[in-house]
């Protein structure tokens, strides 16, 4: 009877260690994808592969039963969703990793415990009933405590992996993968070396090798502990060594993009150096028109009035901003729109008689603009307003977009989206925040409008 007691005990701590490791996946898994409504299939799909292979007969490899039931789960995850499914392998992979080590190192924990409090039982001075009863419920209550230590620690290294890996909306590329997997693989290559050296010395000496020389699985259980702590310490260098790659690409992007505006102010100059010209020979036109007008050649001075008209209308803007840098920018951008079949409008003015660079303000207009074009598509629209509300600056960027626009956690539509509206952001919200500013994206009734707020005082 004693024995069916200790093997119930047994059979729910079990099941119950499985559940928390199921458990434990869903909310790793959770932190990544958020997909609250399929989440709990993850960690679904690990417990009942792991309920079920422990209570086949041929089955007698735990270590089988992991792989078994990580790899479920890893399908269900791909079944879940489209894409990132290297991410998803670096989740699995891991996680394998860090419940078989967390379980290890509890489990050596609560050994020592149980070894102790075992003794002092059978060294009390009680009836053997006592003892019996003393026993089983030191097993179970020290089940319960194990129980609760691995989720604790389980939960934390989730969490901590969570909070180290910032970039949760991109796959991996493989290099990536790979060294990532890096502290995962020599846990369980070192893990399964140790085993194999347990196993010879048992057979050998009929003895584990932690009995003869205790200090090793001292040792042995630091080594766990610091590998766990570099699977978090990867994460963190893999993460600035992104953020650094991210920051010089933005870097390259925005000298492109002042390149472009020096382009743009280049053009204004030769647009007024052209208007200085007619302005210079306004009175030979004057007096070419005066002689052709008293000789009677009225055909030939219509026809020299037209074309003076003609050279004067190119050298004027149909959009007005009060600053020839945005002029020629928005003239650029209606024209581009006017091809692609887009409606254009603006009710934009530069902010005049503030500390706001007009670089800043063209790059914030080219990216916005440019994005909203290539979402808008033909037969849409593309709208550019501004205003002032005493210190702060709005100007807004709304266009036409049918589609569902994927915002990730740094508020900013995610990378490549198809709404066009994920390249430049980044540098935009840059210029933003130099002036105490920000980039707020909404989405609301087939439209998406960018605001940008800069504060008009000195950056």
């Amino acid at each position: 009877m004693n024995e069916l007691y200790y093997e119930i005990a047994s059979n729910i701590y079990c099941m119950a260690i499985q559940a928390i490791t199921g458990l434990g996946l869903s909310i790793l898994y959770r932190i990544f994808f958020g997909k609250a409504k399929r989440t709990w299939l993850v960690g679904g799909a690990y417990f009942a592969v792991t309920a079920v292979l422990y209570y086949v007969p041929f089955v007698v490899d735990t270590f089988a039963v992991y792989v078994g039931a990580i790899f479920a789960a890893f399908l269900v995850m791909l079944a879940c969703g489209r894409g990132g499914g290297r991410l998803k392998i670096f989740l699995a992979v891991t996680y394998f990793y860090v419940r078989w080590f967390v379980a290890t190192i509890v489990t050596d924990m609560f050994i020592f415990l149980s070894d102790y409090s075992d003794r002092r039982i059978c060294e009390a001075d009680i009836s053997d009933g006592w003892k019996y009863r003393l026993l089983f419920a030191s097993f179970c209550w020290h089940d319960v405590l194990e129980c609760i230590f691995f989720g604790l620690m389980l939960w934390g290294i989730v969490r901590g992996i969570g909070r180290a890996f910032l970039d949760k909306e991109s796959d991996l590329q493989t290099g990536e993968l790979c060294v990532l997997l890096i502290p995962s693989v020599l846990g369980m290559v070192f893990y399964k070396i140790y085993r194999i050296y347990d196993d010879v010395y048992l057979q050998k000496t009929g003895r584990y090798v932690s009995d003869d020389y205790p200090v090793l699985s001292v040792w042995w259980t630091f080594g766990k502990i610091v590998l766990l702590a570099a699977i978090i310490c990867m994460i963190a260098l893999y993460q600035r060594l992104k953020e650094k790659q991210t920051q010089e690409k933005n870097a390259a992007l925005l000298a492109g993009q002042i390149q472009d505006m020096q382009s743009h102010i280049a053009q204004v100059e030769r647009l007024y150096t052209e208007i200085r010209g007619v302005k210079h020979d306004v009175r030979s036109h004057v007096g070419v028109m005066a002689g052709l007008l008293e000789q009677g050649n009225y055909a030939e001075a219509e026809q020299y009035l037209q074309r003076w008209q003609e050279t004067v209308a190119a050298l004027d803007f149909s959009i007005q901003t009060g600053n020839p840098v945005t002029d020629v920018i928005l003239n650029e951008k209606a024209a581009e729109a006017a091809a692609g079949q887009i409606h254009f409008s603006s009710d934009f003015h530069y902010p005049a008689g503030t500390q706001i660079d007009v670089f800043d303000v063209s790059i914030l207009l080219n990216n916005a603009i440019s994005n909203a074009i290539e979402a808008a598509g033909a037969g849409g629209y593309v709208r550019v307003t501004a205003s002032r509300r005493g210190n702060a600056c709005l100007i807004m960027v709304s266009n036409s977009f049918a589609g569902k626009l994927a915002i990730g956690e740094n508020g900013l539509p995610v990378s490549g989206s198809r709404s066009g509206h994920g390249f430049g952001m980044q540098n935009m919200k840059l210029i933003a925040q130099k002036y105490f500013g920000d980039i707020e994206i909404g989405q609301r009734d087939g439209e998406v409008t960018v605001t940008a707020l800069l504060m008009c005082g000195k950056p």
